[in-house]
Parts: structure tokens; sequence; C-alpha cells
């Protein structure tokens, strides 16, 4: 009897020990972070992503160490990361553009004024929010409609109009900030980040001779199409594009 409890409590132990472990780095890399140790604890946050896989805190995490250090190009791709699994994390997206805001290419996401009130409304819900509310709209818009043929008086006729009018409103709304939250989705997993200091650029897909201008860690490029032998042809967003060196850049989709 007391040899199956050793085994039973043997058993207890083991199922809990990975748990403990995960307990252990996160607070290591926390803790590293409180001590102002910015590079162990981004150490720490990388090796734990690699172990538990991407999760949107340990993005933050991970680009909040970096942004302290400064290494802003790892900053940056890190917050991109996060917001690829979490679109409404709020402090990333502020982290993100006061990151951006610090390069000194200064291109930062090179959305207009609309783009950053879109950016504020879309974010308000998670995607399957926006769902929820576009369907309850559109079913309201249904009934009201039924409502509206059905009813007799113009009072009535009116009201039920006006409501049914207000929630196809809604409904496209909703459906537009579902299309948004899909559209920075989807832009973010062909875009990429540079890693090194500088960054030449070049008209043509040899590497070597004089650039036609230079860019710095942290900007954000569109990748046009796929690397090969080892040059990456980027566009940017205000229009310049060209080659560089494929090792400069890291694409912002998650492996």
């Amino acid at each position: 009897m007391k040899t199956i409890r050793q085994i039973a409590l043997f058993c207890c132990l083991y199922m809990l020990m990975p748990l403990v472990l995960k307990g252990q780095v996160q607070a290591t890399g926390q803790q590293y972070y409180d001590l102002g140790d910015w590079v162990r604890s981004a150490e720490s946050f990388e090796l734990e992503i690699r172990e538990r896989g991407a999760r949107s805190d340990l993005y933050y995490n991970l680009a909040r160490a970096y942004h302290q250090q400064p290494q802003l190009g790892p900053a940056i791709l890190a917050y991109e990361r996060c917001l690829v699994l979490e679109p409404t994390h709020s402090k990333a997206r502020e982290g993100l553009r006061l990151a951006r805001a610090a390069t000194r290419d200064g291109l930062g996401s090179g959305g207009s004024i609309f783009r950053s009130m879109g950016d504020t409304l879309a974010y308000q819900l998670p995607l399957a929010g926006w769902i929820v509310v576009a369907l309850s709209a559109f079913v309201g818009w249904i009934v009201l409609m039924i409502s509206f043929a059905r009813a007799r008086g113009r009072r009535c006729k009116r009201r039920s109009f006006y409501l049914a009018m207000g929630s196809l409103g809604l409904c496209l709304v909703a459906n537009a900030m579902i299309l948004h939250q899909y559209h920075y989705r989807s832009e973010a997993l062909h875009r990429g980040v540079l890693m090194r200091s500088v960054v030449p650029v070049y008209e043509q897909p040899s590497i070597g001779g004089l650039p036609i201008f230079v860019l710095h860690e942290g900007t954000s490029c569109y990748l046009d199409g796929e690397a090969e032998d080892g040059v990456q042809r980027i566009v940017l967003i205000d229009g310049r594009q060209g080659w560089i060196a494929d090792e400069a850049i890291t694409p912002i989709a998650l492996n």
C-alpha cells in the first residue's frame, strides 16, 4: 500500500513539473525586466516563445524588453506579431506607435487620419464581437422591415422604417470593421521589419555599387515576392522601391 502511494505521489509531481517550470521561466523574464536587465529579459521571453509557442502576451513582453534596450527592429517586430495574434491589444498598438516614431526613417504606418480613426473604432471589439454585432443588426433589420410592411398606422410605419435603417447602418459599419481587421492582418503578413542599423537599397537585384538610398533599423517594408539569391524586393509606404539583402529584413508572418 505504501509503495502504491509513493508511485501516485511521484506521478503527480511528474505531471506538475512542466507547470512549475513554465511559471519559473515567466517569472524570470518579468523579474529581469523589473530589475532593468532588458537583455536577459528579452532572452527569457524569446526562450518561452520557443518552448510554449506564439502568444500575444509573450510577444508584448518581448517587445517591451527590446524597446527598453533600445533595439527598435526587434521591438517593432514583436509588437507587430503581438497585434497579428491579438489586434485589440491597445498597449501593443501604442507601443508600436512610439517605437515607429523613434525610428530614424520616421515612415510610421503610412496611414491617414481616416486610417487612424478606423483603427480606433475597429479594435474596440475583437473580430468575433463585430461578427455578432453584424449578425444581430442584420436580423434586426429583417424583423423591422417585416414590421414596417405589416404596420397599418403611419406613425408605426415611420418608426419601423427609421429603426430598420439604423439596424442596416449598424450592420454595414460592423461589416466594415470586420473587413478592416482582415485587411490589417493580411497586410501585416506581407510586410517585414528591417533589423540592421543601416540597410542600403539598390535599384537592381545585384547587391553592390552605389545604393539609390538607405534605410535604417525598425522601418517596415512590403515584401514584393519571394527572396531570390539572397536579395529581396521591397516597397515602402511612400512608394519607393528597390532591392536589399534578404538577411537585413525579417517577415512579420509567424512561422
